[in-house]
């Protein structure tokens, strides 16, 4: 997930991510390079939620195991 200006959205305003739940993913095979980017502090990224990740059958519980990189204008960030 990011926010910030690109090619494809008309709309010259950003706004904002809230409130987000990931639940009961499951993932097979190589994962890297994911990204949580909110734009600055008045376009952030909140309140994200990953509820029983599993990458290659081992249960996620960090941004680390995922390749999660997080930027300044997110959080919080929960994985349970």
């Amino acid at each position: 997930l990011r926010i910030g200006p690109h090619k494809y959205d008309p709309d010259p305003g950003f706004g904002r991510l809230n409130n987000i739940i990931f639940k009961n993913i499951t993932v097979e095979g190589n994962v890297a390079n994911n990204w949580l980017e909110g734009w600055n502090g008045n376009h952030r990224i909140e309140g994200v939620v990953f509820d029983n990740l599993q990458i290659n059958g081992q249960h996620i519980t960090s941004a680390e195991q995922m390749h999660l990189k997080i930027n300044a204008h997110v959080g919080p960030v929960v994985f349970r």
